[in-house]
């Protein structure tokens, strides 16, 4: 099957080439391998242990504990709904 992609952004076919002459494929073949890994990831990535990578690297260790609960709390006692 044939794949045609019009309109691609000069400097991205730029980086596409370089990528391809450093691992000795041909623009197209680089071309079939980035996708092709592209999709290999997405279909293995449990969506919920992305995100959690994407939090960790945001915050590292420090990751907020409770956010939920800590903002329910706050909004309810400025709503002076505290007993809730």
């Amino acid at each position: 099957m044939d794949l045609v992609i019009r309109d691609v952004p000069a400097k991205l076919l730029e980086k596409l080439d370089r990528k391809a002459k450093a691992s000795g494929r041909s623009v197209e073949a680089e071309a079939a391998a980035i996708v092709s890994a592209s999709l290999e990831h997405e279909e293995e990535a449990d969506p919920a242990e992305t995100f959690l990578k994407l939090v960790d690297g945001f915050y590292g260790e420090k990751r907020p504990q409770n956010v939920v609960d800590e903002f329910l709390a706050e909004r309810r006692k400025l709503w002076g709904e505290e007993d809730r």
